[in-house]
């Protein structure tokens, strides 16, 4: 660990960690919490390779399980770029409902990736496409909607993290390292069951705890874990630290006394020059 790096953030940050069973932490900074170095944030260019849009369709995920259809009554969005696609499977006595032969077929070919199994169905294009491509595809066989990924928030948008996810936050001034579980689910999601992007992303940084024991996360419990903090706030406020604080305010408080002191000295002398001058004339 790392208790004197130089401030990293100036706000307020999120930041995923995977806990030891394979759970996803969301972790908010506030506006003094530590920051892992490796940790995922979703903030491009800060971290190029995690797209937050792929929490949203996480979130998405959820919406249709529970059956709500935030695009009810909506035609599709042709537009250009990685494609979020839901398709009604066809009727039958199979269960789970088999999807089109189309959509395996493009499975196959590494064209789409199954998101959730549905019914319904949601898949994500493995690449971004054109608007021709978009338009064909929402017109294939049990297509209910397309939607653009990046605009997927628009949907969603909740402003929490998915459901199955544990949350983390701190109190303003409290030790910078410490972390205190403010949501825990129901059904934890496993990280192996998300998008394997986001999977990979959100596994960067592994905690050998467990989110559902209920007990604070402390950064500065576990060797190896690097974090940048606000100025040059350490882990953990120890008493030594304390200590040191005092005398360095100490150290200041005296030294600024000196400056004032030589200030009214500096000015002193001005007046007593500016007076003597003014009888030489």
């Amino acid at each position: 660990m790392d208790d004197d790096l130089p401030a990293a953030h100036s706000m307020d940050t999120t930041w995923y960690a995977v806990d030891e069973h394979g759970h996803v932490g969301v972790f908010d900074t506030g506006e003094d919490g530590a920051l892992p170095v490796d940790a995922a944030t979703g903030m491009s260019p800060v971290d190029p390779n995690f797209d937050v849009a792929l929490l949203e369709l996480t979130q998405l995920a959820t919406l249709l399980e529970r059956g709500d259809d935030p695009m009810a009554g909506r035609e599709s969005w042709i537009v250009a770029g990685r494609t979020v696609v839901v398709v009604d499977p066809p009727a039958g006595d199979a269960d789970p409902p088999a999807p089109p032969a189309w959509v395996q077929e493009a499975i196959d070919e590494d064209e789409l990736e199954l998101v959730r199994p549905g019914p319904p169905l949601l898949l994500l294009s493995r690449r971004a496409l054109d608007e021709p491509q978009v338009r064909a595809l929402s017109e294939r066989e049990g297509v209910r909607w397309t939607i653009p990924l990046v605009d997927v928030g628009e949907l969603t948008n909740t402003g929490e993290p998915p459901d199955g996810f544990f949350r983390f936050g701190r109190d303003h001034g409290d030790d910078p390292g410490r972390y205190v579980c403010s949501r825990m689910p129901e059904d934890p999601v496993h990280v192996d069951a998300l998008e394997p992007e986001l999977a990979a992303a959100l596994s960067r940084l592994r905690l050998p705890v467990d989110f559902r024991s209920h007990e604070p996360v402390h950064l500065a419990d576990y060797e190896g874990i690097y974090a940048h903090t606000w100025g040059d706030l350490p882990l953990r406020y120890t008493e030594g630290w304390q200590e040191e604080q005092r005398a360095r305010r100490a150290g200041l408080t005296e030294q600024q006394q000196r400056t004032r002191g030589m200030v009214v000295l500096v000015v002193m002398i001005g007046l007593l020059a500016l007076v003597f001058g003014l009888r030489c004339r």
